[in-house]
């Protein structure tokens, strides 16, 4: 009986340790982002307390004869409800957006000259170091949708105001005399990480291809 307890007494411990990890992940996008205020009260609030009863555990099952009477049994009994219970809290409230899922942000959809498509940019994961950059086309005789990278480089930066209902968005999408292909402008609305980041960046865009090249 005393090997069994001690085993669910380490898989407890084992669980805390995974629950301390996942908080760390979602604190730093996987390490691809800063920690938060929200995220940094969690850490505080639940890491550091389920923390010292991880420690406490390990010292109880390595160094502490457990589970031969009373009291050495309703200690770990205490420590491991206290560890799940931080590693509950800790789960559920830890964020997966912007690395298990995407954090995306977009301006308002527009509908090219020509009237083929609807359109609009999406930052995928804004500010952080996997952050990337595509434009949305949904065609509105078919119905189709397709999302095609423009590498505008946004890094740490992000877009400047923009309200709904603004003539102009993040991105312009003119047709070229070629009946798949568009030349896409970032516009003053978004600040990319570049020496000039008010100057606009031009790709030319095929939508048949799914390619979008910047141009000089």
């Amino acid at each position: 009986m005393q090997k069994v307890l001690k085993m669910l007494y380490g898989m407890v411990i084992a669980a805390g340790i995974v629950a301390l990890l996942w908080m760390v992940l979602g604190a730093t996008a996987a390490f691809q982002g800063a920690v938060d205020l929200v995220e940094t009260i969690i850490l505080v609030g639940v890491g550091i307390p389920l923390t010292g009863l991880i420690i406490i555990a390990l010292y109880d099952l390595l160094k502490i004869i457990v589970f031969v009477d009373r009291l050495r049994t309703i200690v770990p009994v205490m420590i491991s409800v206290g560890i799940l219970l931080f590693s509950f809290v800790g789960y559920i409230s830890t964020s997966t957006v912007g690395w298990l899922t995407e954090k995306v942000s977009a301006d308002e959809t527009r509908i090219t000259a020509d009237g083929k498509y609807e359109y609009h940019l999406e930052i995928v994961n804004g500010t952080q170091r996997n952050s990337s950059e595509r434009i949305y086309l949904k065609n509105r005789a078919t119905g189709e949708e397709q999302t095609i990278k423009v590498p505008i480089g946004m890094g740490s930066a992000y877009s400047v105001a923009y309200t709904a209902g603004e003539e102009i968005g993040w991105i312009t999408m003119k047709s070229t005399d070629q009946s798949n292909q568009y030349i896409v402008s970032t516009t003053d609305q978004i600040m990319p990480s570049r020496e000039d980041p008010l100057k606009p960046i031009h790709f030319l865009v095929d939508v048949e291809q799914g390619t979008a090249i910047e141009m000089n």
